[in-house]
Protein backbone atom coordinates (compact mmCIF):
# COMPACT_ATOMS: atom_id res chain seq x y z
CA UNK A 1 0.00 0.00 0.00
CA UNK A 2 1.26 3.35 -1.00
CA UNK A 3 0.41 6.11 1.33
CA UNK A 4 -0.07 9.44 0.68
CA UNK A 5 1.09 12.11 3.46
CA UNK A 6 -0.24 15.39 2.56
CA UNK A 7 -3.30 15.63 3.85
CA UNK A 8 -1.38 15.23 7.23
CA UNK A 9 0.08 18.68 8.70
CA UNK A 10 4.25 16.97 9.41
CA UNK A 11 6.70 19.02 10.07
CA UNK A 12 9.99 19.08 7.70
CA UNK A 13 11.73 16.35 10.09
CA UNK A 14 8.70 14.43 10.58
CA UNK A 15 8.02 13.85 6.96
CA UNK A 16 11.67 13.53 5.56
CA UNK A 17 12.25 10.78 9.13
CA UNK A 18 9.08 9.08 7.86
CA UNK A 19 10.08 9.33 4.20
CA UNK A 20 13.63 7.87 5.05
CA UNK A 21 11.60 4.55 6.99
CA UNK A 22 9.98 3.73 3.93
CA UNK A 23 12.58 3.98 1.89
CA UNK A 24 13.02 0.52 1.50
CA UNK A 25 9.74 -0.55 1.56
CA UNK A 26 8.74 1.72 -1.81
CA UNK A 27 5.12 1.25 -2.64
CA UNK A 28 4.37 -2.11 -0.60
CA UNK A 29 3.74 -1.16 2.98
CA UNK A 30 2.57 -3.88 4.93
CA UNK A 31 1.28 -4.39 8.65
CA UNK A 32 3.72 -7.20 8.69
CA UNK A 33 6.44 -4.66 7.25
CA UNK A 34 5.61 -1.61 9.55
CA UNK A 35 5.95 -3.78 12.31
CA UNK A 36 9.11 -4.50 10.95
CA UNK A 37 9.85 -0.70 10.46
CA UNK A 38 8.68 -0.15 14.53
CA UNK A 39 10.87 -3.29 15.73
CA UNK A 40 14.00 -1.36 13.93
CA UNK A 41 13.32 2.09 15.74
CA UNK A 42 12.67 0.11 19.05
CA UNK A 43 16.61 -1.56 19.06
CA UNK A 44 17.76 2.40 17.35
CA UNK A 45 16.16 3.75 20.78
CA UNK A 46 18.23 1.47 22.73
CA UNK A 47 15.23 -0.09 24.14
CA UNK A 48 16.70 -4.05 23.06
CA UNK A 49 18.86 -3.82 26.24
CA UNK A 50 17.95 -4.66 29.33
CA UNK A 51 16.77 -3.42 31.40
CA UNK A 52 14.55 -1.12 29.47
CA UNK A 53 15.54 2.65 30.21
CA UNK A 54 12.88 5.16 30.74
CA UNK A 55 15.05 7.61 28.36
CA UNK A 56 14.99 5.08 25.57
CA UNK A 57 11.26 4.49 26.02
CA UNK A 58 10.73 8.41 25.77
CA UNK A 59 12.89 8.26 22.27
CA UNK A 60 11.18 5.74 21.03
CA UNK A 61 7.51 6.35 21.79
CA UNK A 62 7.99 9.77 20.50
CA UNK A 63 9.55 8.96 17.10
CA UNK A 64 7.55 9.71 13.91
CA UNK A 65 7.33 5.88 13.59
CA UNK A 66 4.08 6.25 15.72
CA UNK A 67 3.15 9.23 13.16
CA UNK A 68 3.11 6.57 10.20
CA UNK A 69 1.21 3.72 12.43
CA UNK A 70 -0.96 6.31 12.61
CA UNK A 71 -1.29 7.28 8.85
CA UNK A 72 -0.84 3.33 7.72
CA UNK A 73 -4.08 2.77 10.39
CA UNK A 74 -6.31 5.67 8.86
CA UNK A 75 -5.07 4.80 5.09
CA UNK A 76 -5.56 0.71 5.85
CA UNK A 77 -9.31 -0.71 4.99
CA UNK A 78 -8.88 -3.89 7.64
CA UNK A 79 -7.68 -1.43 10.05
CA UNK A 80 -10.30 1.62 9.97
CA UNK A 81 -13.21 -1.20 9.23
CA UNK A 82 -12.02 -2.38 12.94
CA UNK A 83 -12.13 0.94 14.23
CA UNK A 84 -15.20 1.63 12.48
CA UNK A 85 -16.77 -0.97 14.64
CA UNK A 86 -15.39 0.04 17.75
CA UNK A 87 -16.98 3.28 17.42
CA UNK A 88 -20.58 1.73 16.57
CA UNK A 89 -20.27 -0.33 19.41
CA UNK A 90 -19.56 2.62 21.28
CA UNK A 91 -22.68 4.61 19.67
CA UNK A 92 -24.72 1.86 21.17
CA UNK A 93 -23.92 2.78 24.66
CA UNK A 94 -24.64 6.14 24.32
CA UNK A 95 -22.06 7.38 26.92
CA UNK A 96 -22.04 10.98 27.61
CA UNK A 97 -17.95 11.20 28.52
CA UNK A 98 -15.87 8.82 26.81
CA UNK A 99 -11.68 8.46 27.72
CA UNK A 100 -9.22 6.96 25.17
CA UNK A 101 -6.22 5.55 26.93
CA UNK A 102 -3.33 5.85 24.75
CA UNK A 103 -5.11 7.32 22.24
CA UNK A 104 -2.28 7.98 20.08
CA UNK A 105 -3.42 9.35 16.60
CA UNK A 106 -7.01 9.81 17.36
CA UNK A 107 -8.57 7.95 15.17
CA UNK A 108 -11.21 6.57 17.17
CA UNK A 109 -11.94 9.39 19.28
CA UNK A 110 -12.20 11.26 16.01
CA UNK A 111 -14.62 7.93 14.25
CA UNK A 112 -16.89 8.26 17.60
CA UNK A 113 -17.23 12.24 17.90
CA UNK A 114 -18.39 12.04 14.05
CA UNK A 115 -21.52 9.52 15.34
CA UNK A 116 -22.22 10.36 18.90
CA UNK A 117 -21.09 14.48 18.08
CA UNK A 118 -22.26 15.57 21.79
CA UNK A 119 -19.85 13.01 23.69
CA UNK A 120 -16.97 14.71 25.17
CA UNK A 121 -13.98 12.31 24.86
CA UNK A 122 -10.41 12.91 27.10
CA UNK A 123 -7.80 11.65 25.12
CA UNK A 124 -5.20 10.30 27.34
CA UNK A 125 -1.71 10.02 25.60
CA UNK A 126 1.70 10.73 27.00
CA UNK A 127 2.95 11.71 23.99
CA UNK A 128 0.59 13.30 21.68
CA UNK A 129 2.29 14.58 18.32
CA UNK A 130 1.52 17.58 17.01
CA UNK A 131 0.15 16.26 14.10
CA UNK A 132 -2.45 14.50 16.41
CA UNK A 133 -3.22 17.19 18.09
CA UNK A 134 -3.83 19.40 14.87
CA UNK A 135 -6.00 16.64 13.46
CA UNK A 136 -8.80 17.17 16.68
CA UNK A 137 -8.48 21.00 16.08
CA UNK A 138 -12.51 20.64 14.34
CA UNK A 139 -13.47 18.52 17.09
CA UNK A 140 -14.84 20.63 20.20
CA UNK A 141 -15.41 17.65 22.55
CA UNK A 142 -12.14 16.01 21.90
CA UNK A 143 -9.30 17.05 24.24
CA UNK A 144 -5.98 15.49 25.29
CA UNK A 145 -5.28 15.46 28.61
CA UNK A 146 -2.73 14.27 31.07
CA UNK A 147 -4.16 12.36 33.90
CA UNK A 148 -7.04 10.14 34.77
CA UNK A 149 -9.82 11.49 37.42
CA UNK A 150 -11.88 8.59 39.80
CA UNK A 151 -15.25 7.64 39.06
CA UNK A 152 -15.46 10.50 36.12
CA UNK A 153 -16.52 8.54 33.23
CA UNK A 154 -19.13 6.71 30.96
CA UNK A 155 -16.93 4.97 28.87
CA UNK A 156 -13.43 3.91 28.92
CA UNK A 157 -11.74 3.17 25.69
CA UNK A 158 -8.32 1.00 25.83
CA UNK A 159 -7.20 -0.79 22.49
CA UNK A 160 -3.63 -1.86 21.72
CA UNK A 161 -2.10 -0.60 24.86
CA UNK A 162 -1.26 -2.78 28.19
CA UNK A 163 0.81 -4.87 26.42
CA UNK A 164 3.37 -1.75 26.22
CA UNK A 165 2.98 -1.37 29.74
CA UNK A 166 5.77 -2.18 32.03
CA UNK A 167 3.12 -2.91 34.91
CA UNK A 168 -0.16 -2.98 33.24
CA UNK A 169 -1.69 -4.52 36.07
CA UNK A 170 -1.49 -1.56 38.86
CA UNK A 171 -2.49 0.51 35.42
CA UNK A 172 -5.73 -1.21 35.20
CA UNK A 173 -6.66 -0.96 38.74
CA UNK A 174 -5.93 2.94 37.91
CA UNK A 175 -8.12 2.73 34.35
CA UNK A 176 -11.19 1.18 36.64
CA UNK A 177 -11.43 3.47 38.91
CA UNK A 178 -11.74 6.36 36.86
CA UNK A 179 -15.19 5.26 35.25
CA UNK A 180 -18.45 5.24 36.91
CA UNK A 181 -20.12 2.49 38.58
CA UNK A 182 -22.39 1.14 35.90
CA UNK A 183 -20.43 2.23 32.90
CA UNK A 184 -18.39 0.25 30.40
CA UNK A 185 -14.58 -0.50 29.16
CA UNK A 186 -13.77 -1.41 26.06
CA UNK A 187 -10.45 -2.99 25.92
CA UNK A 188 -8.67 -4.84 23.41
CA UNK A 189 -5.37 -6.25 23.83
CA UNK A 190 -2.56 -8.41 22.38
CA UNK A 191 0.10 -9.82 24.94
CA UNK A 192 1.30 -11.32 21.71
CA UNK A 193 5.13 -11.18 20.21
CA UNK A 194 4.10 -9.85 17.16
CA UNK A 195 6.44 -6.44 17.40
CA UNK A 196 9.22 -5.88 20.05
CA UNK A 197 7.60 -3.56 21.59
CA UNK A 198 4.92 -5.67 22.93
CA UNK A 199 6.59 -6.39 26.03
CA UNK A 200 7.19 -10.55 27.25
CA UNK A 201 6.37 -9.39 30.75
CA UNK A 202 2.76 -8.67 30.06
CA UNK A 203 1.86 -12.03 27.78
CA UNK A 204 1.17 -13.99 31.45
CA UNK A 205 -2.07 -11.59 30.63
CA UNK A 206 -3.27 -13.74 27.51
CA UNK A 207 -4.73 -16.35 29.64
CA UNK A 208 -5.97 -14.42 32.67
CA UNK A 209 -7.01 -10.78 32.11
CA UNK A 210 -10.59 -11.62 32.45
CA UNK A 211 -9.66 -13.18 35.49
CA UNK A 212 -8.17 -10.04 37.14
CA UNK A 213 -11.51 -7.71 35.00
CA UNK A 214 -13.05 -10.07 37.74
CA UNK A 215 -11.27 -9.04 41.00
CA UNK A 216 -11.72 -5.08 39.46
CA UNK A 217 -15.45 -5.36 39.77
CA UNK A 218 -15.69 -6.06 36.24
CA UNK A 219 -18.25 -8.59 34.22
CA UNK A 220 -17.91 -9.32 30.84
CA UNK A 221 -20.50 -9.37 28.60
CA UNK A 222 -21.45 -10.15 25.40
CA UNK A 223 -21.23 -7.46 22.23
CA UNK A 224 -21.32 -9.18 19.05
CA UNK A 225 -20.47 -5.50 17.03
CA UNK A 226 -16.45 -5.78 18.13
CA UNK A 227 -14.05 -7.29 15.98
CA UNK A 228 -11.98 -7.84 18.35
CA UNK A 229 -11.73 -7.12 22.08
CA UNK A 230 -14.05 -7.17 24.68
CA UNK A 231 -16.68 -5.26 26.41
CA UNK A 232 -16.49 -4.96 30.57
CA UNK A 233 -19.60 -3.50 32.32
CA UNK A 234 -18.14 -2.01 35.78
CA UNK A 235 -20.49 -3.81 38.66
CA UNK A 236 -18.83 -2.82 41.93
CA UNK A 237 -16.19 -0.73 43.40
CA UNK A 238 -13.92 -2.98 45.10
CA UNK A 239 -10.86 -2.16 47.53
CA UNK A 240 -7.85 -4.03 45.77
CA UNK A 241 -4.95 -3.66 47.33
CA UNK A 242 -1.32 -3.17 45.87
CA UNK A 243 -0.89 -7.15 47.74
CA UNK A 244 -3.48 -8.57 45.89
CA UNK A 245 -2.45 -7.47 42.58
CA UNK A 246 0.94 -8.99 43.36
CA UNK A 247 -0.36 -12.69 44.64
CA UNK A 248 -2.48 -12.32 41.32
CA UNK A 249 0.47 -11.12 39.34
CA UNK A 250 3.03 -13.85 40.59
CA UNK A 251 -0.37 -16.45 40.38
CA UNK A 252 -0.66 -15.55 36.45
CA UNK A 253 3.20 -15.44 35.17
CA UNK A 254 3.63 -18.91 37.56
CA UNK A 255 1.00 -20.54 35.64
CA UNK A 256 1.64 -19.22 32.07
CA UNK A 257 4.33 -21.71 31.35
CA UNK A 258 1.88 -24.55 31.84
CA UNK A 259 -1.13 -22.41 29.80
CA UNK A 260 1.21 -22.08 26.85
CA UNK A 261 2.39 -25.61 26.94
CA UNK A 262 -1.40 -26.47 26.90
CA UNK A 263 -2.14 -24.56 24.34
CA UNK A 264 0.53 -25.56 22.01
CA UNK A 265 -0.89 -28.90 22.33
CA UNK A 266 -4.41 -28.45 21.59
CA UNK A 267 -3.37 -26.21 18.67
CA UNK A 268 -1.25 -29.36 17.56
CA UNK A 269 -4.04 -31.63 17.72
CA UNK A 270 -6.38 -29.67 15.76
Amino acid sequence: MKLTLDCYRLSEFERAEILRLLENIGDDLTVESLWGIIDQVWLDAGCGISPLRSECLDQFYRHPVWILNGIFIEQDQDSMSHRQAFADAVATLTPENVVDIGGGFGTLSRLISKVLPEVEINILEPYPSACAQNLVEEYTGIQFVNSLEDQSYDLLLCTDVLEHLEDPVVFMRLMVDSVKLGGHLLIANCFEPVVLCHLPSTFHLRYTFDKLCHQLGLKRIHCPLLPYGALYLKTANPVVSDRVLEDFEKWSKRLFPLRELKHRLMEALK
